[in-house]
């Protein structure tokens, strides 16, 4: 902004500079040669009025004391009389000129042509009252004035510019503090107003950000509530339906087994997909979580694996390990979140997954990521697409604050998951 301000200063300057001397020069040219040709000053009057004098008093061409007097009563500045190549007298010589005058050199008597009868002859005679002066006084008034209005007009237009941008952007943060965030902020120059203006232009895209994601986010919230509400009505369904047959079943005096243990399967069911609910919100609502030291990829991810395997095998799961590779390479996990990764990894396998095809587990290691893969058939596609998907959200969101990710390629009736884990430090590159 300030090398902005001394650009418009100097500009401003020379505008006015160059209009003064055009004014002033130029002026003084022509006034000059007008004043010449026309004979504007009226210098043939004040000729009249010296032969008058002249005449008058029968003053000599040497008469230094008359002429002078004169010359002072009428404000005459330059007076000087010259007969034959020799100066007689002269306003500005303070002494007396002998009375033959002063020898003048070669043509100085050709620019005296103005000729005066004096008492001893006639003579040469030069005078300037200094009138052209005052218009030269007045001139430079005008000059200077102008010059100056000009650049004051240039500087009141550079400043006039930044006061309607910055009105402009007052409007433009009153319309995004009335919610308006459809246009966008004229961003123009390079100085710090242009920065402002790309700040602004900045938060209101932020702005924008922030709204479509809220809104996203409560798409997602309504979509969620609304499966959820659907994936409990089935169990709630067959849940009263079990009570119900009970009910008849102990008038009649006899229960069976069956609808019992049918009727806890679909407690179980409900508590399932409420827990699944609370880690959503749980997860979700924390922003921050502290990861464990940095350890080899076998000591975070081992005890997990056993886990995951045991658990597929005990309900009935076949499940393929061979390509479950160590390698000496860092990663950080969050203990709990990892459990919790595991339980809903298995929960959608069991529930989703063809139990007459195994499920493989992989490793992979890339320069800067390790990702588990966890790979198996799909029994039930269709509840499969149509499932909320809240154990995946878990899952993903439950990854990234860990600084990983998880990878869900589309596969027809396969379902693969990939849990990518940043590496800290590889120890086959030291």
């Amino acid at each position: 902004m300030k090398r902005k301000m001394l650009k418009r200063l100097v500009r401003s300057f020379l505008a006015g500079l160059f209009v003064f001397l055009l004014l002033d020069i130029g002026g003084r040219e022509w006034m000059d040669r007008f004043f010449w040709e026309s004979n504007f000053l009226g210098e043939s009057k004040i000729l009249e009025e010296l032969q008058i004098h002249v005449e008058k008093h029968h003053i000599k061409a040497t008469d230094a004391i008359s002429l002078k007097k004169w010359a002072y009563d009428n404000r005459i500045i330059e007076f000087v009389v010259v007969r034959e190549g020799r100066l007689l007298f002269d306003l500005k010589i303070q002494e007396g000129i002998v009375e033959d005058g002063i020898q003048l050199l070669t043509n100085w008597e050709k620019g005296y042509t103005n000729v005066i009868k004096f008492a001893d002859g006639n003579a040469n005679v030069q005078l300037y009252d200094g009138r052209n002066e005052r218009y030269h006084d007045i001139l430079l008034g005008i000059s200077l004035f102008t010059g100056l209005v000009l650049g004051l007009t240039v500087l009141m237009s550079g400043i006039r510019e930044d006061v309607d941008y910055i009105c402009y952007l007052e409007r433009e943060v009153e319309k995004i503090g009335q919610g308006n965030l459809s246009a966008n902020i004229m961003v123009q120059g390079q100085d710090e107003l242009a920065k402002l203006a790309q700040g602004l232009d900045i938060m209101r895209k932020m702005l924008v950000y922030r709204e479509e994601k809220e809104h996203e986010m409560r798409a997602a919230q309504d979509k969620l509530v609304l499966g959820m509400a659907h994936d409990l009505r089935t169990p709630l369904t067959g849940l009263m339906t079990y009570v119900e047959i009970l009910r008849k079943q102990e008038n009649e005096g006899k229960v069976s087994r069956e609808y019992i243990d049918k009727a806890f399967d679909k407690i179980f069911q409900i508590r399932a997909l409420s827990d699944q609910m609370f880690e959503y919100f749980f997860v979700f609502s924390k922003e921050k979580i502290d990861l464990e030291s940095a350890e080899e990829v076998e000591s975070a991810f081992g005890d997990y694996m056993s886990e995951l395997l045991a658990l597929l095998d005990y309900v009935g799961f076949s499940v393929n390990a061979k390509k479950i590779v160590w390698r000496p390479i860092l990663v950080q996990i969050n203990r709990n979140y990892m459990g919790r990764i595991i339980n809903n990894l298995v929960s959608n396998i069991r529930k989703y997954g063809d139990m007459k095809q195994e499920v493989y587990l992989e490793f992979f290691y890339l320069s800067d990521k390790v990702g588990i893969s966890i790979t198996n058939g799909i029994a039930l596609s269709d509840s499969h697409i149509n499932g909320t998907g809240i154990g995946l959200k878990n899952v993903s969101q439950m990854m990234y604050q860990m600084n990983g990710c998880v990878e869900i390629p589309e596969m027809e009736k396969v379902f693969r998951v990939i849990l990518w884990f940043p590496v800290i430090k590889d120890f086959d590159l030291m």
